[in-house]
Parts: C-alpha cells; structure tokens; sequence
C-alpha cells in the first residue's frame, strides 16, 4: 500500500500479476480496478495529483468492483 497525499485518495496498491489497481479513498471505501496496466499505476503513483489523474485516466475506464 502506498499512502498518497490527496482530498479523496487515501493508498494505492497495484497487483503487477493480476493487474488490479486497489484504491482506498479517505471515508473507507476501497475498490479494485481491473485491467490496469503498470504504466497506468505508475502513471498515477507519479503524478502531482493523484486525484486528477485517478479521475481522468482510471475512474470509469476499468471495470470496478467495490470491495
């Protein structure tokens, strides 16, 4: 888990084998993204703002299970 600094994204996890991305958000909700490629994990674990780029590039573009 990598804890991020952002107004709704508490940690990320990413799960290279399987591809799933696991975002906790700062309320408690954590869900699994399927899909996700390394390069979008680590597009997002490098951004400025990891809020942003969580809605512009992963939010409504992998199937999402909430967990």
């Amino acid at each position: 888990m990598k804890k991020v600094v952002s107004k709704n994204i508490n940690t990320i996890h990413y799960t290279p084998d399987s591809k799933v991305l696991e975002v906790t958000f700062n309320d408690g909700t954590k869900y699994h993204y399927h899909g996700v490629s390394q390069d979008a994990y680590s597009a997002l674990e490098k951004a400025k703002s990891h809020g942003k780029h969580f809605i512009d590039n992963i939010k409504g573009k992998f199937p999402t299970k909430k967990v």
